[in-house]
């Protein structure tokens, strides 16, 4: 599980141009969320008329993206937003007879108590079979096979897929560990980001999704490393584009007011499977259009392994390589065959080579075109997203090529570029139910 606390960084916002008042200025700087208070995330949830009858919720965010998950809790003590982002990779895991710094799951169906019922009904036949107590136990993220990659497409397609789901119901549960939660009984209040086209003002969310989200939304129960039980009920939810994440990141502040006075604004949110552009209107009231215009990252990390395959260069490389080993390929810029990094130096410096040229070539033209889909030349546009933190020198290159003034455009640092949607998603719950919250020193 990668961690990143805001806590871990210490360098002003300022310095790479946000807003030390924004939610990102905040993460980045790793300050705590506190005005004169602690800002903290729970909230109250009535369960009745009685005002004793209530229960806490956790507020949780996840960002389901097609190359991975992205949760962001606040610590319970350090009131410090915490992000994990896990890699959507999955694998079924052997009976281990010994392992050191692994994490298995497994999903609980049904409770001790009731395997006898269970039982007598399958032995009455008023069952084909007995209903099994427990999935089977998986691995995900780094703990798996990177070439055991979870299936893409939208958010119901994978979330119908049952691996996905148990996926997703683990990265919740990793987001609570990161936020210094114990296991046990934990009712949450979920704040998910979905891609954008997935929902709109006037229909809501598209009815498949929200089908799919429903279904995540049922009481489970996983179990952690064959001993630590976390039963999750998720009471409440809401659903937000993710690109809206980050501009919401950017341009608000710790108690939810808009920071600058900037009546539009183009969100370049390049993912490694797909890149949108966002356009946030404020000239009159708040009005948010937003559509899919390429593939991602993950075109130009197949493409890199074509590229290396060739004769000239490194044949050797695997052509069967999943997603997974091609994006973290073009992210390393550095060649291993079966695992292991080319031992002639002179040949690792040509494959270098070979990798960032054809980053800067592709890329170049991968900016480009997200660039073109722009429709206001005078709003600011923000590049954000994991897949932008490859392109940078790319991104620099095409700006100054177009003479795009420097306060049109800002290129969010690759140190909190990959949590800034699912940190705005977050603080759009937290800011919503903020009046439920029991705030006290």
């Amino acid at each position: 599980m990668t961690i990143s606390s805001s806590a871990a960084f210490s360098r002003k916002a300022a310095d790479v141009g946000l807003d030390p008042r924004s939610v990102l200025g905040i993460v980045f700087e790793g300050r705590p969320f506190a005005t004169t208070h602690y800002v903290f995330g729970t909230y109250e949830l009535s369960l009745g008329d009685q005002p004793d009858n209530s229960i806490t919720l956790e507020e949780v965010a996840v960002d389901i993206g097609n190359s991975g998950a992205k949760t962001a809790v606040l610590h319970q003590w350090r009131h410090t937003l915490e992000f994990t982002q896990t890699p959507a990779t999955y694998e079924e895991t052997p009976t281990i007879i010994y392992g050191e710094h692994i994490e298995t799951w497994q999903e609980r169906y049904y409770a001790d108590e009731e395997r006898h019922l269970h039982e007598t009904q399958g032995r009455a036949g008023q069952h084909e079979q007995v209903t099994p107590q427990f999935s089977e136990m998986f691995s995900i993220g780094e703990h798996a096979n990177g070439r055991k990659s979870l299936p893409i497409g939208g958010t119901d397609l994978r979330l119908a897929d049952p691996r996905y789901c148990r996926y997703v119901k683990a990265c919740l549960v990793r987001g609570l560990i990161a936020a210094g939660y114990q296991p046990g009984h934990h009712y949450i209040g979920l704040a998910i980001g979905v891609r954008n086209e997935e929902l709109n003002a006037k229909m809501g969310v598209d009815p498949a999704v929200q089908g799919a989200i429903d279904a995540l939304k049922r009481p489970f129960t996983l179990i952690r490393n064959a001993k630590d039980v976390w039963r999750i009920e998720i009471r409440e939810s809401v659903v937000l584009p993710q690109s809206f994440g980050t501009y919401y990141a950017l341009d608000t502040g710790i108690t939810g007011g808009t920071l600058h006075p900037i009546p539009h604004w183009t969100i370049m949110d390049l993912g490694y499977h797909d890149g949108h552009v966002l356009e946030i209107n404020r000239s009159n009231g708040l009005q948010v259009t937003g559509q899919k215009v390429v593939t991602g990252v993950v075109d130009i990390a197949r493409g890199l392994v074509q590229e290396l395959r060739k004769p000239e260069h490194f044949p050797l490389v695997p052509s069967d390589l999943s997603d997974a080993e091609a994006i973290a390929l073009l992210h390393s810029e550095e060649l291993r065959i079966g695992g292991v990094p080319l031992q002639d130096e002179q040949e690792a410096r040509r494959a270098t080579a070979v990798i960032q040229a054809f980053k800067d070539r592709e890329g170049g033209s991968l900016i480009g075109s997200m660039a073109s889909r722009h429709t206001r030349l005078d709003s600011k546009f923000v590049y954000t997203g994991g897949g932008n933190t490859e392109f940078i020198p790319q991104i620099q290159r095409q700006m100054r090529v177009a003479k795009r003034p420097e306060h049109l455009y800002q290129v969010v640092p690759p140190e909190v570029a990959r949590y800034a949607n699912v940190a705005g998603v977050f603080w759009a719950l937290n800011i919503r139910k903020r009046p439920l919250t029991v705030v006290a020193r």
